[in-house]
């Protein structure tokens, strides 16, 4: 039974809203104002506020996506502020059914009436106008789901034919039409791109164009990594269509092409992903110490670092940041030289190097097979949906899923095609191991110990730092791992302390 009303229905309150304003000027919400204010005129009803919600969708494809002015006009209305809300029509105020129930239990406590322009009224106080309400309510989310369902397949046909993707942001590169190219963005992504290719990161390139005040596509003077790297490599700079964010393919499995001017080619994008993913695994490897990279503790698995001396430590040492191991560098570096010259030595005289040669990367038979058979599958589908056998919702919907798995099963094909061979030392073509390890024996030789101590073997090897990153670098082509153990009681021979793990 409904309750007293507590303040005069009179004081009303205009709600406005609209999904999507592509333009930004808020014209739609300002006309739906208008006729609300009109209806209030002619109802007799006092407007004392107006709420908007502009590009904003209240529908359930938008799942809970707030709309705070709707969120404070109810609350005026718990408050007793407001007795009448005018909308444009049902659908405006909201589609959500199950929005609808809360405005009616509001309005059978005596505090709510809903007038519409163009929709009528309802007494939401009796159960007849409460079944059309929803009825109303869940036609409107009905033809919300028919609406997204026809907008997906125009986008799916639009990205099928190549066509740009419709965004407010411009693409950098490229000018407001997503088309025609900016010659001079152009002319930096190529000469970036060609960087990369030569083994420059992307960071290197974010930090120079900040430098020259290089402006993103929004205006702003930050390049963050995510962003520059699909400037530089995504798939558009290449000219190939995404829908969901991944490739595109034709009937014939061949990447769709947009239709606006491509940047870069297939190859470059492919040769400076490369590039990337070949120094990420170098740079593992790299540090100011020899053997960064290369230790782990052996009583907690974690990384050993080098500590340089300090007034308690006379002497440089790798150790664990836990401090379950200390060693001292000089002699660890000169055990790890010599214990990966020996290997190397034994590895050429069983032929390891040119059997490592002879290897190449190639993707599974099985995936190859697979992205074929999907090919064949999504031919099928289009071909019923060009044929009107199947309708756009099931065939649109199972070729997303189809493309989902071949796309996935194209990036483990392209990495396993471009998945560098493990480094090897190319000793038979370029030098013979000989004059190599007595280069770098020579490079770590020192000079005679003073018998009176043994400070000169405990410091570190003097190597100037592009040495040593050459160093660190080539131990990390033999060596995977070294495991080194505490000391026990008493002088303990290194080659007790270590275990070495060998590159495959």
């Amino acid at each position: 039974m409904a309750t007293q009303r507590r303040i005069p229905v009179t004081a009303a309150a205009i709600y406005t809203r609209i999904s999507r304003d592509a333009e930004g000027d808020k014209v739609g919400v300002q006309r739906q104002e208008k006729d609300c204010r009109d209806l209030a005129d002619r109802l007799g009803l006092n407007v004392v506020g107006v709420y908007t919600d502009n590009d904003i969708g209240a529908s359930t494809r938008t799942g809970n996506k707030p709309r705070p002015r709707y969120q404070e006009m109810l609350s005026a209305i718990r408050d007793g502020l407001i007795g009448t809300v005018i909308a444009y029509s049902n659908s405006r105020l909201t589609r959500r059914p199950l929005e609808w129930i809360e405005l009616i239990s509001l309005a059978e406590s005596g505090a709510l009436e809903i007038k519409t322009v163009v929709s009528g009224s309802h007494d939401l106080t009796t159960a007849d106008g409460r079944a059309v309400a929803l009825t109303v309510a869940a036609w409107d989310a009905a033809e919300a789901d028919r609406i997204s369902e026809r907008q997906k397949a125009s986008f799916h046909h639009r990205a099928l034919k190549g066509e740009p993707k419709l965004q407010r942001q411009r693409p950098f590169g490229w000018k407001a039409d997503g088309v025609t190219l900016e010659p001079e963005e152009a002319a930096r992504i190529r000469s970036a791109v060609e960087e990369l290719i030569q083994g420059a990161t992307i960071t290197a390139v974010a930090r120079r164009w900040e430098e020259e005040g290089v402006l993103t596509a929004a205006g702003g003077s930050k390049w963050e990594h995510s962003v520059l790297k699909k400037v530089l490599v995504g798939w558009r700079t290449a000219g190939v269509r995404t829908y969901h964010r991944e490739p595109l393919f034709d009937l014939e499995g061949q990447p769709v092409r947009g239709t606006w001017e491509p940047i870069i080619t297939l190859e470059e994008r492919r040769q400076a992903l490369r590039a990337l993913q070949v120094h990420a695994r170098v740079k593992k490897r790299q540090g100011t110490w020899p053997l960064a990279g290369l230790l782990r503790c052996g009583s907690c698995a974690k990384p050993l670092y080098g500590q340089t001396p300090s007034g308690t430590r006379p002497r440089a040492i790798y150790a664990c940041k836990k401090g379950h191991v200390g060693i001292s560098a000089g002699l660890l570096e000169q055990h790890a030289i010599e214990r990966m010259f020996t290997e190397v030595y034994k590895r050429e005289s069983e032929g390891y190097f040119s059997k490592q040669s002879d290897r190449s990367p190639e993707p599974n038979p099985e995936d190859l097979k697979r992205i074929d058979e999907i090919t064949d599958q999504i031919s099928e589908l289009m071909e019923g949906y060009r044929t009107k056998t199947l309708p756009a919702a099931i065939a649109f919907a199972e070729v997303d899923r189809l493309y989902d798995e071949r796309d996935k099963l194209q990036r483990q094909v392209d990495a396993d095609s471009t998945r560098p061979t493990k480094p090897i030392m190319g000793f038979s073509e370029t030098e013979p191991a000989e004059e190599l390890i007595k280069y770098y024996q020579d490079s770590t030789r020192r000079p005679p110990a003073d018998p009176a101590s043994s400070d000169q073997q405990e410091q570190p090897i003097p190597l100037q730092q592009g040495t040593i990153d050459q160093m660190n670098h080539l131990l990390g082509l033999m060596i995977d791992t070294v495991v080194v153990y505490k000391a026990a009681p008493g002088r303990r021979k290194i080659e007790a302390r270590t275990h070495f793990i060998w590159v495959d």
